[in-house]
Parts: structure tokens; sequence; C-alpha cells
């Protein structure tokens, strides 16, 4: 899911004027909000995963090596032995 934002100024007027007024939101409630929202818009933007774990590494054993030499699937089933009784 993608959210869209804009860069607008925020229209604190037109959006007190809605929510206070014709939605009956508290105005102190409201001015907190807008206050966090500023606040968290000047903000730097967060980090990376990578940059605070580090980058990704892999590391294969010798002995998973092994293990993943063997044929597997259908390769493996076409040369089933015939056991004679």
């Amino acid at each position: 899911m993608t959210i869209k934002t804009s860069k607008k100024e925020l229209k604190e007027e037109e959006l007190k004027r809605f929510l206070v007024d014709e939605k009956d939101f508290g105005e102190d409630t409201l001015k907190e909000k807008i206050a966090k929202f500023k606040e968290a818009k000047t903000n730097k933007p967060q980090a990376s995963l990578e940059s605070f774990f580090g980058k990704p590494t892999v590391t294969i054993h010798e002995a998973n090596l092994k293990k993943n030499t063997k044929k597997k699937g259908a390769a493996a089933s076409s040369q089933k032995k015939v056991v004679k009784r």
C-alpha cells in the first residue's frame, strides 16, 4: 500500500474552522496535534534498517555446500535403483 503525501503548507485556519466549528473537536487538542505535526515535519526522515544494523553479510559454511550438491527433485527420483527380489 502506498500513501501519497504532498509538501503543501498546512492551512491551520481552515482546519480549525472545519474540525472545531463544524465537527466539535476540542480546540486545545487540535493546537497540540498541529504543533506535533509541525515538529514531525521538521525532523529528519526515519533512518533505514541498514544504517542501524549495518550491511547484510552472507556466510556459507562448508558443511552446507556439501549438503546442497546432492541432486534433489525430479532428477534424483528418475535415477532410482531398482532392487530385484
